[in-house]
């Protein structure tokens, strides 16, 4: 009944027939399932309103998490720890000497922070790094004696030893070579004169020695010092020597000297089953290729980390493209492991292993800026967990023979990783794709073919960290001096990085090795490719003195 009907009282009711009030019934009836429908139609409206609203409101609250992880990652990028190492708490940076001064509190660093089990040092193992070794260092006995007086009487029963740790400065010293001139006693006019043949130098018209100049390139190439410290401690030493000059030594060594050595080691290189490689950014201020790219890039390739003679090549290019890998590796067709830069797919003639190390991180980093018992925490965590997990029965299994462990990776690792990859596929239908947790699922989906091939071939790695931990020191070395100055130094550079880093890896004391190529290939002609092979830094042929006392060459 609509409102402005007139409202029928009792009487007029009572005065109606049958059939009037059979027809008044039954308008209202329609009238009233009129509304309903109206009402049900509103209400429909109203629910997908709402549910539009909720979606929009979750769509919204993901944009807003999404963007939360981003500002987390990026302070954490700019002032937060770079290891994914645990620690018990955060280095004080100002308080270094007192936060080690207690060797009670001292553990061993974790690659896995996700292992329950953590190990502590031992008090035996703490001692023995403190103690002074004598087979290591020159020993000096001084012997602190009573008088001839004051020992009448006594007998000598024992002695008390207390070892002291002492510093000689090194010594900067001048040679002069003075070569006598001896003219033959005749009466002739056009007198013959003679002397003992000129010792040969490294550059003609240069002062400096092979031990010099491997001291230099020690400092800058081995410790990461700029060229402007090495230049202030030089003078501290009265020895009055120009950065300018220090680069040129080190630039005319590398090409004149060792760019012969790395050619060779890039060759060996190339013949390889297994590599890794690494890029990093490097900035030149003028250069000399015609590139004007602000960002220039230090390619790394080394051996396998299986080989424990190594070598490394660092390669200079004006950029990141695919071309710069392509050119290097053009005669390469063995497993090539790397992280999941996509340049490196399209190097179709080589087999991509990828670094399961990488997809690890970035489920770190989805649990450093998620709130803990959240969805994606959980879903993080596990994951992590399911990694941890591969990567420990892998060490487990780094004991055994090549056939042992193959074996044993088909029938421990491979349903670890299996089950790793369905716990990917399970959880990605349900995050957001743009969420951190999203992309991080979609790299390790989008990479798992690289993954399963460290399968084929035991002396593989499930992780790149060799070409990583390779790439360090010149990342090092970068944040001390900046930039190179010019094109050809950043080549000498990446040469003398290759020589540097290739005897560290293969247990060489830089100084002493650097200092016997140099008189080696002073003395000698190049005369063939292969002439100087017995310097490379993984040769067998190497006298003992190269080496560090501490290593067994072996």
């Amino acid at each position: 009944m609509k409102k402005d009907d007139k409202i029928l009282k009792k009487e007029d009711l009572l005065a109606l027939d049958k059939e009037a009030l059979v027809a008044l019934f039954s308008s209202q009836i329609n009238e009233l399932s009129s509304e309903n429908k109206q009402l049900e139609t509103k209400n429909q409206q109203l629910s997908q309103s709402i549910l539009a609203y909720e979606a929009k409101l979750r769509q919204a609250t993901q944009e807003y998490e999404r963007l939360m992880e981003q500002v987390i990652l990026a302070k954490k990028d700019r002032f937060g720890s770079k290891s994914e190492k645990s620690t018990s708490n955060q280095l004080n940076l100002f308080n270094e000497a007192e936060l080690f001064s207690s060797e009670s509190t001292n553990e061993e660093p974790q690659e896995y922070p996700e292992e329950a089990n953590k190990k502590k040092r031992s008090a035996s193992k703490i001692k023995q790094n403190h103690m002074l070794d004598d087979a290591k260092l020159r020993v000096e006995e001084i012997i602190h004696d009573l008088s001839e007086s004051e020992k009448e009487g006594y007998e000598c029963v024992g002695k008390e030893t207390k070892k002291l740790l002492k510093y000689q400065p090194s010594e900067w010293y001048v040679e002069h070579h003075i070569y006598p001139k001896y003219r033959l006693n005749t009466n002739h006019e056009n007198s013959e004169f003679k002397s003992a043949p000129m010792a040969p130098s490294l550059f003609s018209g240069s002062s400096i020695t092979s031990s010099a100049l491997a001291h230099i390139i020690s400092l800058k190439y081995n410790l990461a010092l700029p060229l402007y410290r090495i230049e202030r401690d030089f003078h501290a030493h009265d020895v009055n020597i120009s950065r300018q000059t220090l680069s040129n030594w080190s630039i005319r060594a590398s090409e004149e000297y060792f760019s012969y050595l790395v050619l060779r080691m890039r060759e060996f290189l190339l013949k390889e089953p297994i590599l890794h490689v690494d890029e990093t950014t490097v900035q030149i201020l003028n250069h000399q290729d015609g590139s004007t790219n602000k960002k220039s890039y230090m390619w790394l390739y080394r051996f396998g980390a299986y080989n424990s003679r190594p070598l490394l090549i660092y390669d200079y290019q004006p950029g990141r493209s695919h071309v710069y890998p392509l050119e290097f590796l053009k005669e390469y067709s063995g497993y090539l492991q790397s992280d999941g830069y996509q340049a490196y797919d399209k190097l179709i003639h080589v087999k991509r292993v990828g670094c399961l190390a990488h997809a690890r991180r970035r489920f770190i980093e989805v649990k450093e800026v998620s709130n803990k018992g959240t969805e994606g925490f959980i879903m993080a965590s596990t994951i992590l967990k399911q990694i941890n997990h591969i990567m420990a029965l892998d060490k487990k299994a780094s004991v055994l023979s090549l056939e042992e462990k193959q074996l044993f990776r088909l029938e421990k690792e491979k349903p670890s990783l299996d089950q790793f990859k369905q716990l990917l596929i399970q959880y990605q239908p349900v995050v957001l794709g743009k969420s951190h947790l999203g992309k991080a699922i979609a790299y390790s989906l989008n990479q798992f073919e690289s993954f399963e091939r460290v399968l084929e071939d035991p002396r593989l790695e499930w992780t790149n960290n060799a070409a990583e931990r390779a790439i360090k020191p010149f990342v090092m070395g970068r944040k001390a001096w900046l930039f190179s100055n010019t094109t050809r130094g950043a080549q000498s550079s990446a040469a003398l990085y290759s020589i540097v880093q290739s005897a560290l890896e293969n247990k060489l004391h830089v100084e002493r090795y650097l200092t016997y190529i140099l008189d080696e290939m002073t003395q000698k002609n190049i005369t063939n490719e292969n002439q100087f092979d017995y310097l490379l830094p993984n040769s067998v042929s190497l006298p003992d003195f190269c080496y560090q006392k501490s290593k067994n060459k072996n």
